[in-house]
């Protein structure tokens, strides 16, 4: 999966910068769109499906090209497609 910093602020990713810190952060819609994700509303049964991120801290890392999530499912979700997703 050919994850950059254009396609998720394309799929509408929030950038955030500071000093030496580059950042694309995630929501749904960016899961959906970027990814091909699929949103559940009661609960993800399936790979490829999850429940909103909107309250995690899921960002990528334009520095160093590397995904982040404060949300062990969300790590997952990623491991599942055979990407590497940092805490």
């Amino acid at each position: 999966m050919n994850i950059t910093k254009d396609k998720l602020i394309e799929a509408g990713g929030i950038t955030w910068g500071k000093n030496n810190m580059e950042r694309v952060y995630l929501n749904d819609d960016v899961l959906v769109k970027a990814f091909g994700f699929k949103l559940v509303t009661d609960r993800a049964q399936y790979r490829g499906e999850f429940k909103s991120i909107n309250k995690t801290k899921t960002y990528f890392n334009a520095i160093d090209d590397t995904l982040h999530s404060d949300e062990g499912r969300v790590r997952v979700l990623f491991a599942n497609e055979g990407v590497k997703c940092f805490a």
